[in-house]
C-alpha cells in the first residue's frame, strides 16, 4: 500500500512554466498525495493558475503567503500545512 505523502510545490512569478510544472505531477503513478502549491507572494498570475488547477483537483491545496518570504520562508509556510508524515519538496520549474 502507497503511504500518504504531502507534496509541496513552491512557486514564485513564474507563471509561464507553472501549468507544466503541474501536469507533470498531476500525470504520476503515485497517486495517494495531498499537493500543497504555495506561492510566495507572486507578482505574475502564478496564483491565478494555482486557483484554476485547485477548481479541478481536489487533491490540490491552493495557498499564499502573505508577503515575500523568501524560498526558505515558503518552504516552512507550506510544510506547516502538511497533513502527512512525509513530504516532498517541489520547485516550480
Amino acid at each position: 500500500m502507497q503511504k500518504p505523502i504531502s507534496a509541496c510545490l513552491l512557486v514564485y512569478n513564474h507563471a509561464h512554466l507553472i501549468r507544466s510544472t503541474i501536469e507533470s505531477i498531476l500525470n504520476q503513478t503515485y497517486k495517494n498525495y495531498e499537493l500543497i502549491i504555495s506561492d510566495d507572494n507572486s507578482s505574475d498570475n502564478s496564483f491565478e493558475i494555482i486557483q484554476d488547477y485547485a477548481s479541478k483537483h481536489p487533491q490540490i491545496i491552493p495557498i499564499q503567503t502573505p508577503r515575500n518570504l523568501g524560498m526558505a520562508g515558503n518552504t516552512n509556510f507550506a510544510v506547516a500545512r502538511a497533513l502527512n508524515e512525509y513530504i516532498a519538496l517541489l520547485h516550480h520549474d
